[in-house]
């Protein structure tokens, strides 16, 4: 899949996300779990 592909995919089954660049993005993302790794 591609990033619009993605997009797609997580907006038409109504799952919430954030979409970040980098890995250093994450650090300004809040995890619901954050004991749990983010995987882009």
């Amino acid at each position: 899949m591609d990033r619009q592909e993605n997009h797609d995919y997580l907006t038409t089954h109504g799952i919430r996300y954030e979409a970040v660049d980098n890995m250093a993005g994450l650090d300004l993302v809040e995890h619901p779990y954050p004991d749990c790794d983010a995987k882009g």
